[in-house]
């Protein structure tokens, strides 16, 4: 699934739960670059020094709800402490 959180860099969040949770994660705009601006409601001549997109994380079937748990604690603790 594919996200973002107001007020958290989708890149910044990537990392801290990468690194501090051990979950895997990814962030950009996937091979959708020019559907994702138009999703974030980028226009063609914006300034992009400051990357956009978003958050992935993959649920497999086989997880279970425990491990659906911490990532929400985990995306939760990122979000009080803003990273």
């Amino acid at each position: 699934m594919s996200f973002n959180i107001e007020g958290l860099n989708p890149y910044d969040l990537c990392a801290y739960l990468s690194s501090s949770s051990g979950l895997q994660t990814r962030a950009g705009c996937s091979c959708a670059g020019p559907y994702g601006h138009d999703l974030l409601g980028l226009d063609d001549n914006s300034d992009f020094n400051e990357k956009p997109g978003w958050i992935r994380v993959s649920i497999h079937f086989l997880q279970e709800i425990q491990d659906i748990d911490y990532l929400i604690d985990s995306i939760q603790n990122a979000n009080k402490t803003g990273l």
